[in-house]
């Protein structure tokens, strides 16, 4: 009988951490990739969608597996924040490295020119 409780209250502390593991974890966010020429810039912009503080990275990637830039932050609910990248005629996509799941943000590449704005955005999924 004590061999039965023991291992009922193992195996409800196991499930119990790995339900809490998986919620600890983070979640990957990837645009498409975009071809920013000329003077026009990669903006990698992402917004907590959620009611809670929450962690992200945003990373910016050249298709040949180098990174260009890097940048991590806390979001208020409903803060946005970008990541600027200068890296003309270059084939680039953005990363989020999100906390607490895809569905609390809401993340886009977008292609920007200087003195004019936003020319193109796609959605990070």
């Amino acid at each position: 009988m004590k061999t039965r409780t023991v291992l009922g209250v193992v195996t409800v502390w196991t499930v119990v951490g790995l339900a809490l593991a998986a919620t600890a974890q983070a979640a990957v966010l990837t645009s498409p990739v975009v071809l920013p020429q000329g003077t026009d810039d990669i903006e990698c912009t992402i917004v907590n969608a959620s009611t809670q503080i929450r962690d992200v990275t945003i990373q910016v990637w050249r298709l040949n597996g180098s990174l260009v830039d890097s940048s991590a932050k806390s979001l208020e609910p409903g803060e946005e924040t970008l990541l600027d990248a200068a890296d003309q005629s270059a084939y680039r996509y953005c990363r989020f490295i999100v906390e607490g799941g895809k569905t609390n943000f809401r993340a886009a590449a977008c292609i920007f020119q200087h003195l004019v704005g936003h020319r193109m955005c796609v959605t990070a999924e």
